[in-house]
């Protein structure tokens, strides 16, 4: 075990791998950078870009080390990091992640039909909602964002739309809301836990997502003590609970109140007022469970909202 590469923090690492990926493609921009991410949630990655003068407009992805660092033990196995980014990278411009070839990302009518929703806590993301244009409701908040893999489920790459990005789309934030869920109420599925889970062990999670109906296809949904709110594609699904009529959609379906359980930025899980009538106080339990959910099992970049919620379906009203 090499004792030099076992001193080194994750920063010296990084740019230790950075200068081996330099060396190997010089034709590149090659920088570490600091990156804000949901929940106040900082990584430290290297991106790649072309150098200036390069023809054309290219995305610049941000490949991260984190996970890596901590299982490198030998110097030489840098270099095999480094190798490693440089296919990632290649790959992924094969497939796609060039937006040069995908969205023409100052050209708003271009881009719109990439444009998705994702639900964040507000609280826990000040710094970040005042860069972007957003929409608050409840103690949560929309931002907005592309999808830039060209793939039809499970886009793998994402950039969050700015405030100055909006200024060069020349668009105000009701129109980027309007536009955004137009694309996710397109996607949204809804079904009983226990369905997911029997089916999980037999597909993929890809394949998985086409047995299930968009929501707006289900007359009727057999009885359960919990049902999943999410996405087709997979990714920050929790924003589906606001698009046009769904809340309305669940309650035709559920034909009672119910809780809603923030598993993650990308899901919801609800649970009938039923399955909980006679217990004094169940949103203070259920948010109870919530909080060491969160704390136990899920990615902290990941966590939605710390405690539970409540939709009566009369008042058509949420409380927590």
């Amino acid at each position: 075990m090499n004792e030099k590469t076992m001193n080194m923090n994750l920063e010296e690492f990084t740019e230790r791998v950075a200068e081996s990926v330099r060396k190997k493609m010089p034709q590149m921009e090659i920088k570490t950078v600091q990156q804000k991410k949901n929940n106040g949630v900082s990584k430290l990655g290297i991106c790649m870009e072309k150098k200036k003068g390069e023809d054309g407009w290219s995305a610049n992805p941000i490949l991260y080390l984190d996970d890596i660092y901590s299982k490198v033990q030998k110097m030489e196995q840098i270099e095999m990091v480094a190798d490693k980014m440089i296919e990632c990278y290649e790959t992924k411009l094969k497939k796609g992640l060039d937006l040069h070839h995908i969205v023409d990302v100052l050209d708003y009518e271009k881009s719109k039909s990439r444009l998705y929703p994702k639900l964040i806590s507000t609280k826990e993301n000040k710094e970040l909602l005042s860069d972007v244009p957003h929409k608050n409701i409840l103690d949560l908040s929309l931002v907005y964002y592309l999808r830039c893999d060209s793939s039809e489920l499970g886009a793998s790459a994402t950039s969050l739309v700015t405030n100055r990005q909006l200024e060069t789309w020349v668009v105000d934030v009701k129109q980027l809301h309007r536009d955004a869920f137009e694309n996710a109420k397109k996607e949204t599925i809804f079904y009983p836990l226990g369905s997911w889970l029997a089916l999980l062990n037999e597909k993929g999670m890809l394949e998985l997502r086409k047995q299930f109906p968009h929501i707006e296809e289900i007359k009727e949904i057999r009885d359960a003590d919990m049902y999943v709110l999410h996405n087709r594609n997979g990714l920050y699904g929790a924003s589906a609970l606001f698009c046009q009529n769904v809340c309305d959609k669940i309650a035709d379906l559920l034909k009672c109140n119910f809780y809603l359980i923030p598993s993650s930025i990308h899901e919801w899980i609800l649970v009938p007022e039923r399955e909980w009538q006679g217990r004094e106080d169940s949103l203070h339990e259920l948010s109870e469970m919530v909080r060491t959910v969160n704390r136990e099992q899920v990615d902290p970049e990941e966590v939605l909202s710390d405690h539970a919620y409540y939709y009566d379906i009369q008042e058509k009203a949420f409380r927590w």
